[in-house]
């Protein structure tokens, strides 16, 4: 079989692709041509019950929004909730009830997404107050809050709000999604540290915002929604710190660190244990985790001043980097570098009396 028997067909395939190619630019060319599309969406509403008469309970928390001065205006009204706890939100004005539930989007009003809301529409001039009740917030480490007036402003807020909280959610899907690429890739239990502490905040993230309520509960329990509130913070905190301990290798300058990665996981599951199992105890939550970030943060201190330290140390020893280790290395080199800077010399060749710059960089002695 020569060449040319060989280059027939795949020249003949060559021009069935092509034609192919053809006839769908074609087609798609004629479809466009079309400049209305028209078409009837249909579907069935969700059927999640829900009484919004029952009796309030004595733990909810109510906020009543007064009347402006010169009453409602005679158009539409919109109140939102926002950082709700886990549980149902009820929006009364006289006999006008509204509720639906924090966790589950399918039991809300789909014109605002970021929240539990609604709109109503009082007579104009009236003066009666919106209460809105809530679950109690005591044990969560944020305030609730409360947004309404004219319904298009309100709206235009809340669809911005969410679209930043997609995003934000999105960034940290994809760097999820990069570090459990990375893993496979080079097998390191680190890289799956960093991936398990990323998919811990990226979850309490969306279960904060009211993002996890979309399109459907994540989680559709007030209960165990309750408890990956309170149990994701502490034991993503464990993981960043040994992430950060690991990447910075700060155990080769103060080795004593290295029990601090059990002794902090541990810790961690002490704390999430008590608190599921000391209910009343979980008020103290988020201002204890405030001061473990802050003591986290403080430790951090003496480990760079012991870092510099020894850095310092073998720059002036004039051991070089070498005994502060490879982890100090660029630390001791730039040390080094700014104790005794390059210093230009003159030189002189043997064939001519030219005067030759050449560069001096190895370090002098003090």
């Amino acid at each position: 079989m020569t060449g040319a028997t060989v280059a027939r067909p795949r020249a003949a395939s060559r021009r069935r692709f092509a034609a192919f190619a053809v006839a769908l630019l074609l087609a798609l060319a004629s479809s466009a041509l079309h400049a209305v599309s028209l078409q009837r969406v249909q579907g069935e509403p969700f059927r999640v019950p829900l009484d919004c008469d029952a009796p309030s309970d004595a733990a909810l928390q109510q906020v009543v929004i007064p009347a402006p001065a010169d009453g409602w205006p005679p158009w539409a009204q919109s109140v939102l909730v926002l950082d709700a706890p886990p549980g149902k939100v009820t929006l009364r004005r006289g006999d006008e009830r509204r509720c639906g539930l924090s966790y589950d989007a399918r039991t809300t009003d789909a014109r605002l997404r970021s929240g539990v809301g609604t709109q109503f529409a009082p007579a104009p001039g009236s003066r009666e107050p919106i209460v809105v009740a809530a679950p109690s917030n005591r044990w969560l480490g944020w305030a609730m809050t409360i947004r309404y007036g004219d319904a298009a402003a309100v709206q235009r807020e809340d669809t911005l709000r969410f679209a930043i909280r997609v995003g934000g959610v999105a960034v940290l899907a994809a760097m999820l999604l990069s570090s459990l690429l990375l893993y496979a890739n080079v097998r390191d239990r680190v890289v799956l540290l960093f991936a398990a502490t990323l998919a811990a905040f990226t979850v309490w993230i969306g279960l904060r915002t009211g993002l996890a309520a979309w399109p459907r509960p994540w989680i559709g329990s007030a209960q165990a929604l309750q408890v990956a509130l309170l149990a994701l913070p502490p034991l993503g905190l464990a993981g960043l710190w040994s992430v950060a301990l690991i990447h910075a290798r700060a155990e080769r300058v103060m080795p004593v660190l290295a029990r601090t990665h059990w002794l902090a996981a541990g810790a961690a599951l002490i704390v999430v244990a008590g608190w599921v199992a000391w209910p009343a105890g979980r008020e103290m939550v988020y201002p204890t985790l405030r001061g473990l970030i802050f003591a986290l943060m403080l430790a951090l201190v003496p480990v760079m001043a012991l870092a510099l330290r020894r850095a310092r140390g073998a720059a002036r020893a004039g051991a070089g980097p070498a005994r502060g280790g490879p982890a100090l290395r660029p630390l001791a080199e730039g040390l080094a570098r700014r104790r005794h800077p390059p210093r230009r010399r003159v030189v002189r060749r043997h064939d001519d009396r030219r005067p030759v710059a050449a560069d001096r960089w190895t370090a002098s002695p003090a």
